[in-house]
């Protein structure tokens, strides 16, 4: 496969004793300390564009990358969590609660795990609430973060819900799907928080599919692609018609391969803030029960190998990050399928998932023309 490199011979990481106190607090510290002190050498060797991971980044990109990733490897490390709420907080009557959809909402690959159950969700709308007979779009996103980190509250994913919603005047609503790194959360839990969502948008708030769009950057691009899939395959039986269209930002789409492998090889791996740590634990937590599940979980893990047909997607990818080729090999595969229409938009230079992060890396221009080209794109479905 274009853009592959060697396997990753290393075990799940965050096994150790720094998961657990008093280790796990004597970490941080000596972690502090260490990138205490790298900061006043990165900032000294970013002053010089030539020495930057990207010669044309601004020293504030340069140096943002590498404190993200830093930060992303100290965390995997370990295993610092993130806990879910189901009560609303400073939302207010933004947050709902998405209660799981009928029993026959949910079969095959869904319900392949019998201790993994549909429960109540959270999800924050990132726009004035969708009220019934608006012709006015709805996207239902999807947050990143390996299946193991984030969060769809404002702490997270303020700066992406607000972009995406005034890019086309879009309703945003974005759920709270369980973490594989919490108990019960490894796959097909988020899938079925998926279905969840969806169900909700189409049944309870009565959203034609017509006007739902689904969204995902990064793992959350993943999880758009495998309820995509699971429309196509099980949308007839259970009573839930296809979105008129997806958006995947930076997306995930080769979980056991593309996230089992030595990152270090990759031309990109420097000019991203992605750490390896942080994709191994996310692809052992997600993975726990895919063994169980068998060959029929396959395709919902990899779309590069297994693409299927379904509505209209806008890919974004930047040229500078890891998952860059993985991006375009998902677009020409999904385009070979007839009756696909699919639009690959490439932010020159830019690393992983802007739409997330370009508030604090220094790319809100590029993530807010990206979000530009995306709305014009949903415009004319």
């Amino acid at each position: 496969r274009p853009g592959s490199v060697h396997r990753l011979h290393r075990t799940q990481m965050g096994t150790g004793l720094i998961t657990k106190h008093p280790f796990k607090f004597l970490y941080v510290l000596l972690a502090l300390a260490f990138n205490y002190v790298r900061l006043w050498l990165w900032c000294f060797k970013y002053t010089f564009p030539a020495l930057r991971p990207v010669p044309s980044w601004t020293f504030r990109q340069a140096l943002m990358v590498r404190i993200i990733k830093a930060l992303i490897g100290a965390q995997s490390r370990i295993n610092m969590k993130t806990p879910l709420s189901l009560i609303a907080g400073k939302e207010k009557d933004k947050f709902v609660l998405i209660p799981p959809a009928s029993a026959t909402s949910y079969t095959g690959i869904a319900r392949a795990v019998d201790s993994i159950v549909p429960g109540d969700i959270g999800a924050v709308w990132y726009s004035p609430p969708y009220t019934t007979g608006e012709a006015t779009k709805v996207v239902i996103h999807f947050h990143g973060g390996a299946y193991i980190i984030g969060d769809a509250r404002p702490n997270d994913t303020k700066f992406l819900g607000e972009t995406l919603a005034k890019s086309g005047n879009f309703k945003v609503l974005c759920p709270a799907y369980r973490l594989a790194s919490n108990e019960g959360g490894a796959f097909p839990a988020p899938l079925q928080d998926a279905i969840s969502a969806y169900a909700y948008v189409v049944r309870v708030l009565g959203v034609p599919p017509k006007q739902i769009i689904l969204s995902g950057d990064s793992a959350g691009a993943h999880l758009t692609l495998a309820l995509l899939r699971y429309i196509k395959d099980h949308g007839p039986s259970v009573s839930l018609p296809p979105p008129c269209g997806a958006m995947l930002w930076s997306a995930w789409v080769d979980v056991p391969g593309r996230l089992n492998m030595r990152l270090h090889d990759s031309p990109h791996y420097h000019s991203d803030y992605i750490h390896e740590a942080f994709i191994i634990w996310g692809r052992d937590t997600f993975l726990k029960n895919v063994k169980k599940i068998g060959p029929s979980a396959g395709p919902y893990m990899c779309t590069i190998d297994a693409p299927f047909s379904t509505c209209p997607l806008f890919i974004h990818t930047g040229t500078s990050e890891v998952l860059y080729d993985d991006d375009v090999l998902l677009a020409d595969q999904m385009q070979k399928v007839p009756g696909n229409k699919v639009h690959l938009q490439l932010t020159k230079n830019a690393p992983h998932d802007i739409l997330l992060v370009g508030h604090i890396a220094g790319w809100v221009k590029e993530a807010h023309e990206a979000a530009k080209k995306a709305g014009a794109w949903a415009a004319a479905l």
